[in-house]
């Protein structure tokens, strides 16, 4: 689930990556100061997955779909 950190040691990586996400930030500067939105996330993304960030309110930012 959202904000946690989850064991994937026993996930199928026999797949080629297709891409590859590695510590990505990204922080808006907003008038009531800063708002995190992405804070080191690493991920990678094999054939067939679809992979989306959802954000408080539920919006759907749609990431890669190899």
């Amino acid at each position: 689930m959202a904000g946690e950190e989850r064991d994937l040691t026993n996930r199928d990586d026999s797949r080629p990556v297709r891409v590859k996400v590695d510590n990505v930030k990204k922080i808006y500067n907003t008038r009531n100061g800063e708002m995190v939105a992405l804070n080191g996330v690493t991920l990678d993304i094999h054939d067939n997955e679809f992979i989306c960030v959802v954000g408080p309110s539920g919006c759907i930012i749609p990431m890669a779909y190899c």
